[in-house]
């Protein structure tokens, strides 16, 4: 961006064959703004992709269902990176029961139990030991969920 003085106020050193498309480092010239301050950089993203393609750091395309599949489809990777599933807030603490979705409703939790095996059954003691799989689940709202395959 160049005003009438002919002063940069924002700059990319990126390269010229990259027409400025993908993920580039821009300088943003605070100074001429805020005396004393200092230069900022960051990174912004132009992209020529269609609502449903992601845009790889280096500018190309590819299929939205692409990004986070385990495969490398971008030249640079970066399909690939940032891809964790699940964000938890900073004050997240899993000792602590989710809060109720309404105030007339508890947290619905759902259990299942599925025995593999019989080991030993006592019958003088009335016990049985068991081999067992204990699956519980429950909705957390205080969790965000990203990159699900649909």
């Amino acid at each position: 961006m160049i005003d009438a003085n002919n002063l940069t106020y924002i700059k990319s050193y990126a390269l010229y064959n990259s027409m400025l498309i993908g993920t580039q480092k821009w300088i943003v010239d605070k100074k001429e703004y805020f005396p004393c301050s200092e230069d900022m950089s960051l990174n912004m993203s132009l992209s020529s992709c269609k609502l449903d393609e992601f845009t790889c750091t280096e500018g190309s395309c590819i299929e939205l269902n692409d990004r986070c599949n385990g495969i490398y489809d971008c030249n640079d990777g970066s399909d690939e990176d940032k891809c964790e599933l699940a964000v938890l807030r900073d004050v997240y603490d899993k000792n602590i029961v989710p809060p109720a979705l309404t105030v007339q409703n508890k947290t619905k939790i759902t259990l299942s139990v599925n025995v593999q095996e019989i080991v030993e059954i006592n019958e003088m003691q009335s016990s049985f030991h068991a081999k067992f799989v204990l699956e519980v689940s429950w909705f957390d709202r205080r969790i965000t969920y990203h990159n699900l395959i649909r």
